[in-house]
């Protein structure tokens, strides 16, 4: 019973699903344009430039991956369908290297009671912001198809008139 819910839940077939993961999609950047507040709790080394802010661009990749990830398992042709899970492994490699690039950035231009802390840190957002890049993924399919709806209407609305 409570799978069935759950199931409910996540099939996204209601218009207040797109509601609510709009405002989920609003909410994420309105903390990226936040962020900053998050990077002072960290010290930086004295070699760091201020004006290098390496988080909010790996968030922005991660978003972005995860939008072009769930782009590409969805307009993957029906001959590839084979090759799928290498398409989808090839993406999770490339999100692997921003994650290794974050502990880096982490190691080298923060003080040694900061690196842990930001590492874990933006590995978890990250995280979130690649399987929210899926959804952002969902969303921008939803549009496209709307588009092509309202405009299928305006087209054709001549040829759907009764009388």
């Amino acid at each position: 019973m409570k799978n069935a819910i759950l199931l409910e839940i996540l099939t996204f077939t209601e218009w207040y699903h797109y509601a609510l993961l709009f405002l989920w999609l609003v909410l994420l950047f309105y903390g990226l344009s936040r962020f900053y507040l998050i990077e002072t709790l960290f010290k930086p080394m004295r070699d760091f430039q201020q004006d290098e802010v390496h988080g909010k661009k790996l968030l922005i990749s991660s978003f972005f991956l995860g939008i072009f990830l769930f782009l590409a398992l969805t307009f993957t042709p029906a001959r590839f369908e084979v090759n799928r899970e290498y398409i989808k492994y090839g993406f999770y490699f490339i999100f692997l290297l921003l994650l290794i690039y974050n502990a880096w950035v982490s190691i080298r231009f923060y003080k040694p009671e900061s690196r842990a802390m930001r590492s874990i840190l933006m590995t978890f957002l990250m995280v979130v912001y690649f399987y929210s890049g899926m959804l952002g993924g969902l969303m921008v399919i939803a549009f496209v198809a709307l588009f092509i709806i309202i405009y299928a209407f305006i087209k054709l609305r001549k040829t759907l008139t009764i009388g």
